[in-house]
């Protein structure tokens, strides 16, 4: 949280972690949302970090606050990242992370 001219402004993000798995080598997450509190953001970038044995993409949602993410696993069972938003809100940026967290298991 932030003061701005005696405004607490606030950046969250929904849910923190998600961690899913499937029979399948690709898997879409559920949407990832973040939400300003006392502030108007003027823009959402959406990315990834830390990936591991799997190829990452944001599938809807890109430019928005809410957004949804897609992994094909290219190597193993196992695949994590991080589903980071920087998000402007009164020109102060503001960087929420996501872990995700797919296994292909039947």
């Amino acid at each position: 949280m932030v003061m701005m001219g005696g405004v607490v402004v606030g950046v969250s993000i929904s849910p923190t972690s998600i961690s899913d798995h499937s029979a399948a080598s690709s898997w879409t997450f559920g949407s990832v949302t973040v939400t300003v509190l006392n502030g108007t953001a003027s823009s959402y970038t959406w990315s990834f970090s830390g990936e591991n044995f799997g190829t990452y993409a944001i599938t809807s949602g890109a430019g928005t606050a809410t957004a949804t993410a897609h992994v094909d696993v290219s190597f193993g069972s196992n695949t994590t990242a991080n589903m980071d938003c920087a998000v402007v809100v009164n020109g102060i940026t503001y960087n929420k992370t996501c872990a995700l967290s797919y296994t292909i298991a039947p």
